[in-house]
């Protein structure tokens, strides 16, 4: 995780129980609780080593050689914190029977929700496992494209005056549920108390209609994430999400399993839409982006595949990008989805972009991407008279063009309107030198700068 974002990382003792156990009344935990030590790494993987061995129950006659059923939840209270965790999915990382020195056991979760409120108990109520219904996610870092303005400051005879502006809040209904966008000031003293530091920060909640299960909350947090890198350009990650419990008040941080996330540096320069631009039309762009995965999710995970700060292989990155083109032209276009060559797919996908391209170059450019894509899937590289070298150079020169067309052709499709995309390219970052070079190096050239471009 880069130095952008936070790396939480919790280590901490605590006592630990099976999570079918009740708490008496005006207890903090069950007399059966034993100690132990609960780790989250900054990965979001979760672990816990207690002090002693769980009792195996008679009702079920497990022995101590059975494996953990899946559906197993642990709760605990922290001590340094006081706050309630509960650990689900969790997995026997082995156990050690000693009769010369203690026993004690261990175990890895898929997913910890801790608590952030000491005492808070809604997290270790007995039974199965709570269902949840909102989500909130820190925009911490993504400043530049909430469109955040600094406060104006003025010095006086008595002091230092600053006047700040609160942006509004913006509310949503969805189809599914609701979304709330709202800016927060955190204030903050430095190590002296002659300091003071007042910090903006973003905060997006998503709740649904419909309570969630953590796979669910997982997923949405995934999509979410996604939908802001194809809105910045930037693949900055998001900081752990926080969760509400169906019929509770307090918010949860969870953490799960998951690949490191960038934490790249956000530039106002290089955002590709910003938040004030699109804020009419956000509720309309959150939801098809989420109701289209079902129709077309190939369409959009090959091109994410390649956003995600991993290292791929020339052949890999541009054979994703040319295989997702197809894809998404397959599910917008079903009543032709047999007939076109890959060319003509590719074609009639760019021919749609709100901007005058050469047809003749667009057309060209699109029977190279379908020959070049023929040659990897067909000849497995270069034909017999070229070499692997030359393979490369071409490869990477169609990708760099195709990446931003198909980025520009899925911010259309979820509903992001044909003049904002038209600004991106004409008056906005993909006007920048790097995508003018690239789409120029294929024979295509962005229209000249706009005059006018819309209200931000």
């Amino acid at each position: 995780m880069g130095d952008g974002m936070k790396a939480k990382e919790i280590i901490e003792r605590g006592l630990f129980w099976l999570a079918d156990e009740v708490v008496p009344e005006r207890h903090f935990a069950p007399g059966s609780a034993i100690w132990g030590t609960l780790l989250v790494g900054p990965d979001g993987k979760s672990s816990l080593e207690l002090d002693g061995v769980f009792p195996r129950s008679k009702e079920t006659s497990r022995s101590p050689f059975d494996p953990w059923p899946t559906e197993c939840a642990i709760v605990g209270q922290l001590k340094g914190t006081g706050s309630y965790v509960r650990m689900q999915q969790v997995m026997s990382n082995g156990t050690q029977w000693r009769t010369q020195a203690p026993s004690f056991e261990k175990f890895m979760a898929s997913s910890c929700l801790v608590g952030d409120k000491a005492g808070d108990m809604s997290v270790a109520g007995p039974g199965p496992n709570p269902c949840y219904l909102s989500i909130q996610v820190s925009l911490e870092g993504f400043e530049p494209w909430l469109g955040l303005k600094s406060a104006a400051t003025k010095k006086t005879p008595d002091g230092l005056i600053a006047q700040y502006q609160q942006p509004k809040d913006h509310f949503y209904n969805l189809k599914e549920g609701s979304l709330e966008i709202r800016v927060e000031l955190t204030p903050s003293r430095g190590d002296h108390t002659s300091s003071l530091t007042i910090t903006q920060r973003g905060l997006l909640t998503y709740t649904s209609r419909d309570a969630m299960s953590l796979d669910k909350v997982k997923e949405v947090t995934s999509r979410i994430e996604d939908l802001l890198i194809l809105l910045t350009d930037c693949e900055r990650g998001l900081d752990w999400p926080q969760i509400r419990v169906n019929g509770q008040a307090g918010w949860h941080t969870l953490y799960y399993s998951r690949t490191a996330r960038p934490g790249s540096e956000m530039s106002a320069r290089e955002c590709w839409t910003k938040f004030p631009r699109l804020a009419a039309d956000f509720g309309n762009i959150f939801d098809a982006w989420f109701a289209k995965h079902e129709l077309l999710g190939s369409g959009f995970y090959l091109y994410l595949g390649n956003r995600r700060g991993l290292h791929l292989y020339e052949e890999n990155r541009f054979v994703n990008l040319v295989w997702g083109l197809e894809a998404l032209h397959r599910r917008t276009q079903t009543q032709r989805a047999a007939k076109p060559t890959l060319s003509d797919r590719l074609n009639e996908i760019f021919s749609q972009l709100p901007w005058d391209l050469n047809a003749e170059a667009l057309k060209a450019f699109s029977v190279d991407c379908a020959k070049r894509r023929n040659d990897i899937s067909h000849f497995g590289g270069p034909r017999a008279t070229e070499k692997y070298r030359e393979l490369l150079d071409d490869l990477w020169r169609l990708t760099e063009a195709l990446d931003p067309l198909y980025h520009a052709s899925i911010l259309r499709v979820i509903g992001v309107p044909d003049d904002q995309i038209r600004w991106i390219f004409t008056e906005g970052p993909a006007h920048g030198e790097r995508t003018t070079t690239a789409l120029e190096a294929v024979g295509l050239n962005l229209p000249p700068r706009a005059t006018e471009s819309p209200d931000a």
